[in-house]
């Protein structure tokens, strides 16, 4: 088993003359609406790590080209078992070692394999049967003892995230106001995405469905339906978002006017012939302003 530090070997060479592979390692940053892996953000040492949730790695990696920032001294201990990519190529291991990986503020001490590969990180079925209690497809977030975790699909086409307030805010009764929120993973997501309400949630505030932009300063409606005021406070969770990609060359509506100017009502739309007995007879009671006759 090789442990030697050198990153560059021929075994590397072939990977990268590899069609199949040099297509792999492309995915997600040429063509990134076809890049379906789940991922998220996390520390090791303070460097930033992308991790790639993978269920079907049985271990959990780290990328030598992350390993070289650490500024911390890791020991590493050798590795028997031969890995592989998924292309069947044997992978330059480096040694394994006990890491701290720090997740949305939540800590793990995790063994993790250091080896040549494109993703900064993988949690592979050891983490997540350790770690995970659950995952949620819907909402993209893993659940754990500690409080869940978001995470995003590689292209922003599909992904899903929280909505929280930004601040803290009170909502008069039976009113509508707009919130100003934080968007955790807007950046994961398409340029249009589609704000909703929790599932199930049963109260008296609301936020309004549709359509918007994210940007730094997003605001969402919401309705407080009750008689009483009440407060969002920061942080709280009040709504889901959803990449929307669709396409934008048709034509749009772009002013609409009232013109209360009374024109000649075209031949096409007077009451036909078999009708007019019924318009008759059905409009005699209404007052003067109400009838259109």
């Amino acid at each position: 088993m090789e442990t030697e530090s050198r990153p560059e070997n021929n075994e590397n060479s072939k990977i990268s003359d590899n069609p199949i592979a040099a297509s792999t390692e492309r995915l997600g940053k040429i063509a990134e609406t076809r890049d379906n892996g789940f991922y998220t953000g996390g520390n090791v040492y303070n460097l930033a790590v992308k991790f790639l949730i993978d269920s079907g790695s049985t271990s959990s990696l780290l990328s030598y080209r992350c390993y070289k920032n650490i500024n911390s001294p890791i020991e590493l201990q050798p590795v028997i078992p031969t890995l592989h990519d998924v292309n069947g190529n044997k992978l330059r291991v480096y040694g394994r070692a006990d890491i701290p990986i720090d997740i949305q503020n939540k800590q793990f001490i995790h063994n993790v394999i250091i080896c040549d590969m494109t993703p900064d990180g993988i949690l592979g079925q050891d983490f997540l049967l350790q770690n995970i209690k659950s995952v949620n497809y819907e909402t993209y977030e893993m659940i754990t003892n500690s409080g869940n975790i978001q995470c995003w699909v590689g292209g922003g086409s599909s992904m899903v995230c929280r909505i929280t307030v930004r601040e803290n805010i009170a909502l008069p009764g039976n009113s509508t106001s707009w919130v100003p929120v934080e968007i955790p993973y807007r950046k994961h997501t398409e340029h249009s995405i589609h704000v909703q309400p929790l599932p199930r949630q049963c109260n008296q505030v609301h936020l309004v469905e549709g359509i918007v932009s994210p940007d730094e300063s997003s605001s969402i409606a919401v309705i407080n339906y009750g008689e009483e005021p009440i407060t969002l406070y920061q942080n709280t969770k009040i709504g889901l978002c959803e990449s929307i990609n669709a396409p934008t060359d048709y034509p749009r509506c772009a002013h609409i006017s009232n013109d209360n100017s009374k024109t000649a009502v075209p031949e096409s739309e007077t009451i036909p012939d078999y009708l007019t007995d019924l318009f008759e007879r059905s409009s005699g009671n209404l007052e003067q302003e109400d009838n259109t006759n």
